[in-house]
């Protein structure tokens, strides 16, 4: 009995070993047609609807911390809830319920300081954070309003294709 064994070279043209191949990639630019003005409005739309959604997580957590301090909080976290909701599902009654409340609460924020501040509260600080507050508050509700008007103006057709689809496109946030 006897065993052939075969050892095989790189150089050995009658046993050739197998060579990897490689596949070339062009490295022109492809051709990429520009959206269509259907496209961009619910891009915009989406944009809106995740840049809502990121604002009413921050709020929803900062009411949770302030829960431990006074119970009337929760009412914060049940409307964040519903914003949180109003803008996954694209719902125009649901965003509207929300922008109503943080319209009424910027409004009781605001008359609640003008009261403090004209009762002697003369502290720097204070008074900067304030108006601070004011100002990210009154941004916040005008972000909730471009986005409730653009969901108002979906065609049903629109608003089927955002609820039921997923977008794989760059997404920005919004932030005027």
């Amino acid at each position: 009995m006897s065993v052939k064994t075969t050892t095989t070279s790189p150089l050995d043209t009658e046993n050739p070993m197998p060579v990897a191949q490689a596949r070339v990639i062009s490295t022109r630019p492809q051709m990429v047609s520009q959206p269509s003005a259907d496209d961009t409005k619910l891009l915009e739309c989406h944009s809106y609807s995740r840049t809502v959604k990121c604002l009413t997580l921050i709020e929803c957590f900062f009411s949770i911390i302030y829960l431990f301090y006074h119970f009337w909080y929760a009412f914060s976290i049940v409307f964040s809830i519903i914003g949180y909701i109003g803008a996954e599902n694209y719902r125009y009654p649901m965003i509207r319920i929300y922008g109503i409340y943080l319209s009424l609460a910027l409004l009781i924020r605001t008359t609640l300081s003008i009261y403090l501040i004209s009762q002697g509260l003369n502290d720097g600080y204070y008074i900067f954070f304030t108006i601070l507050i004011i100002l990210i508050e009154g941004w916040i509700i005008e972000l909730i309003c471009k986005f409730a008007s653009r969901v108002k103006n979906l065609t049903e057709r629109e608003l089927d294709i955002l609820q039921n689809t997923k977008i794989h496109a760059v997404v920005r946030y919004v932030y005027y």
